[in-house]
């Protein structure tokens, strides 16, 4: 009985042993760097890999352009240590990590609502590294701001990713006494804007090949490229958008204003940030005459001009009358807009829209607003952008004849008025021949 009890208390104590030993190492298992957190095991034939991911995003119809990202790599720890002879141990993945394929004017992306996307992914992080030790290697993964060059900073913008990550390596050594990269993991430090997941989250860095595969490394940072289309905040001659207005017809009313629905919107990849632009009303001179018209939010520009304040989103009611222009100076490439002409009796509104440099004719309706686009998005290009409005005015004669039937109605005059004279000589001839 004895030795029975004493077998049972011999497994009991194994199986609440291993039981013990099992939860003190799962959560061990459930974090860094004990923890692989990888998609794709390496072996010593096939090392595991690790890539980081670059994605630009533009506005719709801006040039991608030429630029270099460069990204460091910063040792963290070795096998959980971070003293200075830990960090030594760590061998450097290249002194800058220069991510350039693809970035060129030549480069279209794809578009989807307003957004120009390109995506590249790097190559092995890890090719060429001769690894010291076997153990977890930790490495700070973050971009370098200001590496694209800009020449103009009002015409230009790079927002630069704020995406941090910690790098895990785990490496073995294999059969011939060869060290390879068994496991790669990622963790977010600090979240990229394309990136749902929170900080702390993991995610797979191993290369995935966008252009083959359409997926890519999630270890990610996305920049955003903004690009205007003048040079100078108060440029009025190279303008990024216009209203322009022109009245014709038989009277011309010169001096009557028309009113107008003005809105203009950020590009979408500025999402829903708070922007204002600025807009100047133009003679057929070219003069500047804002203040003719007593517009709210007026601002003065650095040469004592005075300029209309749009609020991006926002629509804003403008009147303009024959040979004005309202001109925008500051839009972004991809931005959008839409006007609306009011209704006005006996006018008939057309417009010539103009995107990038190409015109579309739209017509309109008499006495009936008109507005454009008529369905759809309009985008700012790089080349020209207006939207030329011009009213023909419909005479209204007093007797009540429309002046689309004037022609006709002065030819039956002139025959009512031909066969009365002749009429009239007719009875003359009679009278002076004694009526006979």
């Amino acid at each position: 009985m004895t030795r029975k009890i004493s077998m049972f208390k011999l497994t009991t104590s194994l199986a609440m042993a291993l039981i013990l030993s099992l939860s003190l190492a799962l959560p061990a298992l459930a974090d860094p760097p004990t923890d692989p957190i990888t998609w794709d095991f390496g072996t010593e034939e096939h090392p595991a890999k690790a890539a980081l991911t670059k994605i630009l995003e533009m506005g719709h119809g801006t040039t991608t352009p030429t630029a270099d990202f460069i990204f460091e790599f910063e040792p963290t720890s070795f096998d959980g240590r971070t003293t200075p002879e830990a960090l030594a141990t760590i061998p450097k993945i290249r002194t800058d990590w220069t991510v350039t394929l693809g970035f060129t004017g030549a480069n279209t992306g794809t578009t989807v609502n307003g957004t120009k996307t390109i995506i590249r992914e790097s190559g092995d992080l890890f090719e060429g590294i001769n690894w010291p030790k076997t153990g977890v290697y930790v490495y700070t993964v973050s971009e370098r701001e200001k590496t694209y060059t800009i020449d103009d900073e009002f015409k230009e913008d790079m927002i630069y990713s704020e995406a941090v990550y910690d790098l895990y390596v785990y490496v073995s050594e294999g059969k011939g006494g060869t060290r390879y990269v068994y496991a790669v993991g990622a963790v977010i430090v600090a979240a990229d804007s394309s990136n749902e997941d929170d900080v702390g989250s993991k995610v797979d860095p191993t290369p995935k090949d966008p252009d083959v595969t359409g997926d890519y490394s999630k270890m990610v940072f996305t920049n955003t490229y903004l690009k205007r289309t003048t040079d100078k905040e108060d440029e009025i001659d190279k303008n990024a958008f216009e209203v322009s207005k022109e009245v014709e017809g038989a009277i011309l009313d010169e001096g009557k204003y028309f009113e107008f629905s003005v809105t203009v919107s950020n590009p979408t990849v500025l999402d829903k940030e708070e922007q204002t632009y600025r807009a100047y009303v133009l003679n057929e001179a070219g003069a500047v005459v804002t203040a003719e018209e007593n517009y709210a939010s007026l601002g003065t520009d650095g040469k004592l001009q005075k300029y209309i304040e749009f609020e991006t989103g926002q629509p804003l009611t403008v009147h303009l009358k024959h040979g004005q222009r309202l001109i925008f100076t500051d839009l972004y490439v991809g931005g959008s807009f839409t006007v609306t002409e009011a209704a006005e009796a006996d006018y008939t509104p057309r417009s010539v829209l103009t995107l990038d440099g190409d015109s579309t004719n739209i017509p309109g309706a008499e006495g009936m607003p008109l507005t454009v686009p008529v369905s759809g998005v309009a985008y700012l290009g790089e080349s020209t952008n207006s939207a030329a409005y011009t009213n023909a005015y419909k005479l209204v004669a007093p007797t009540g004849i429309s002046v689309d039937n004037l022609p006709y109605a002065v030819m039956l005059l002139a025959a009512l008025a031909a066969l009365v004279i002749a009429m009239a000589v007719k009875a003359r001839k009679r009278a002076g021949h004694g009526g006979r």
